[in-house]
């Protein structure tokens, strides 16, 4: 007599979880989804699923979760558990930690970019029908320190440095060299240094 295999139930509580159902459904059609990307949904189904799929946990629904096994956190830092990590023992935390480097990369050195040229006025005079030349050093005349150099840290340090940029690094360990980095710092050093 064949067993009937298991029907893993996934709630998606995240703004694409209509886009990620159908990704689902398409591969994995033994899934059931619930599409929940507010509160209310939320709620109504987080008590009928084995499983998570959100940037945040909503610790406020925890104790109707009686199912719940495994909470996929879609970003890399799941310290929305915080409030109730004594209460995990049963349920599996994995995480997105290594997939958001380059677009946090993108945006960190179109900010970098923004800043250095000061938009924001280039915007106000452009407003007001001002077009007022000014000179501008290249990024490659300026120093940049990236504090953290995982993922998201080194896909930064790497931007910055192929920017020409002077890159100065953070981490806990540094026995070993972090592309991009020209001086990499402990914690504890970078604090008492001056760059």
């Amino acid at each position: 007599m064949a067993t009937k295999s298991r029907e893993l139930s996934v709630v998606l509580n995240h703004p694409f979880a209509e886009t990620f159902a159908k990704f689902i459904s398409e591969r994995f059609p033994k899934v059931r989804t619930f599409i929940a990307p507010d509160p209310e949904r939320l709620e109504r189904y987080i008590g009928e699923a084995n499983a998570l799929l959100a940037f945040n946990f909503p610790v406020q629904f925890f104790d109707k979760a009686k199912k719940l096994r495994w909470f996929q956190c879609t970003g890399a830092g799941v310290d929305s558990l915080f409030p109730i990590r004594d209460r995990l023992a049963n349920i599996i935390v994995t995480n997105a930690r290594g997939i958001h480097g380059d677009v946090i990369a993108d945006y960190v050195m179109g900010g970098v970019t923004m800043l250095h040229w000061d938009f924001r006025r280039f915007l106000r005079e452009q407003g007001a029908r001002q077009w007022n030349s000014r000179a501008v050093a290249p990024l490659a005349d300026k120093a940049i320190g990236v504090v953290g150099l995982g993922s998201i840290g080194s896909t930064i340090a790497r931007r910055a440095k192929s920017a020409g940029m002077t890159v100065f690094g953070s981490k806990r360990d540094v026995s070993a060299s972090v592309n991009g980095v020209d001086q990499l710092f402990t914690s504890g050093r970078l604090k008492a240094t001056t760059m």
